[in-house]
């Protein structure tokens, strides 16, 4: 017995000492635009507004907390068609662009069918959620708003979007790529009367 005991005693002390790891590193700082939230400034009238934009929104649980956000810039994308997109108990709407990367029904990548290559919805979650890992991108606009991206697993560059005085997570995304994801938030406008 006293023999097993000093074995382990022994196998202790002679086992390698592991470094605890490093703690994560601390997120990038956020980046702030020149110029102002988008939402901030002009509103697109509710006669402009895309049918799929309206229906969605309509049938909607979220929408007496989540305003439309929707679409001025498609980012240089065109010949895209305008569709549902499910979110649950929020509305959703996407962008098929033929020739840009895309999703297949499947739920698999495909470099050029273009579907569902861009969007944006309004997630059941409420402000205040959105993550944040030590390498995703924050920017943060003058009126208090603000958009987490990051590259998902999946390929897509998505976006957390709170825009301040609504209690709603919007999720923004482009298979696109970087730039184009920006350029569809810089495009994103509230639309009159609502």
């Amino acid at each position: 017995m006293r023999l097993i005991a000093v074995l382990l005693l022994f196998a202790g002390c002679a086992a390698p000492k592991v470094a605890p790891s490093a703690p994560p590193p601390p997120p990038r700082p956020a980046s702030t635009p020149a110029e102002g939230a988008p939402w901030s400034g002009a509103v697109v009238p509710l006669g402009a507004v895309e049918q799929a934009y309206l229906t969605e929104w309509q049938r909607a649980r979220n929408k007496d907390r989540c305003p439309l956000l929707v679409a001025t810039d498609l980012g240089g994308v065109g010949g895209t068609t305008l569709h549902r997109a499910d979110f649950g108990e929020g509305w959703g709407v996407a962008y098929d662009a033929p020739g840009a990367p895309g999703v297949e029904a499947d739920g698999k990548p495909c470099d050029t069918c273009g579907r569902n290559a861009f969007g944006i919805a309004a997630t059941p979650t409420s402000r205040g959620t959105a993550p944040r890992a030590a390498n995703d991108d924050e920017i943060k606009w003058p009126d208090g708003s603000r958009a987490v991206t990051h590259r998902a697993e999946s390929g897509r560059y998505v976006a957390y979007l709170e825009v301040q005085g609504v209690d709603c997570l919007y999720y923004a995304w482009s298979t696109v790529g970087d730039p184009h994801l920006r350029a569809f938030l810089r495009g994103l406008r509230r639309v009159a009367g609502m």
